[in-house]
């Protein structure tokens, strides 16, 4: 049986697809009561899509002007619609979306911005799980080939070409504070890729960068690879240290 939460917003998601449906958008040119009525809704809907991308990516917000990020909100609304009743759970393409316009062409940064943007949202409103203390008992056995490291569901392992989280983190002073010569160099032609984790600590989202070798790691342990593979395919790698950081950076659930 259907929840009433299902029925909302299934109604919700109809009544936004028919607002910003593109007959319905040009018929609304016309100057009767219902087109107005109609250009009324739209222009209320977009406003609180706006201000809905702008809570998740206020630094693309910051970069680009409210102007333009109400452009891309307009497309955006075409290519995604809302598909709940809870504006939080829209606008995860909008770095897809970037790409394909001529923002990308002249900031070929941004679309890494707003990826990382969403991530980050992702993450803070994900649900973490406390360490299965009991279960590190593992770690003990003789046979490693069944022992599986079992990370935090908020955590993501991500490669960037731009070194978005200093980006990111400039972007939080005020506009006058932030150092143009600094923010220029950051965003100059990419050098090197940028290895990051993003995660979640006592409901915030932290990140940090990570080595070529951590990064790997990471990956392989994602892709489930047994514990003793990874350490037959790392020998150098020392597991005691990764550890304690996975413990203390809540990374890590548990063995499995």
């Amino acid at each position: 049986m259907q929840s009433e939460l299902d029925v909302l917003s299934r109604r919700q998601q109809a009544l936004v697809t028919l607002i910003f449906d593109e007959q319905s958008i040009s018929e609304s040119d016309g100057g009767d009561l219902v087109s107005k009525g109609l250009k009324i809704y739209q222009n209320n809907l977009l406003m609180t899509a706006v201000r809905a991308l702008s809570l998740k990516y206020p630094v693309v917000d910051k970069m680009i002007g409210r102007e333009a990020l109400s452009s891309l909100t307009q497309k955006l609304l075409h290519m995604e619609l809302p598909t709940t009743g809870d504006w939080a759970d829209w606008g995860k393409h909008l770095s897809s979306l970037i790409m394909r316009t001529e923002l990308h062409d002249q900031h070929p940064y941004l679309a890494e911005v707003a990826s990382f943007e969403w991530f980050l949202h992702e993450t803070a409103r994900g649900v973490g799980t406390e360490l299965n203390v009991n279960s590190l008992v593992r770690l003990s056995e003789s046979n490693l080939k069944s022992v599986f490291i079992q990370l935090s569901k908020t955590l993501k392992v991500l490669s960037y070409q731009y070194p978005v989280d200093e980006i990111w983190m400039l972007h939080q002073l005020s506009e006058e504070q932030i150092d143009t010569h600094e923010l220029a160099a950051l965003l100059k032609e990419p050098a090197e890729l940028h290895r990051i984790v993003i995660y979640q600590r006592e409901a915030v989202p932290c990140v940090e960068r990570l080595t070529e070798q951590e990064n790997a790691w990471l990956i392989d342990v994602l892709a489930g690879l047994s514990l003793e593979d990874l350490l037959d395919k790392y020998v150098n790698f020392d597991l005691s240290d990764w550890l304690s950081v996975a413990i203390e950076e809540k990374w890590l659930e548990g063995l499995g």
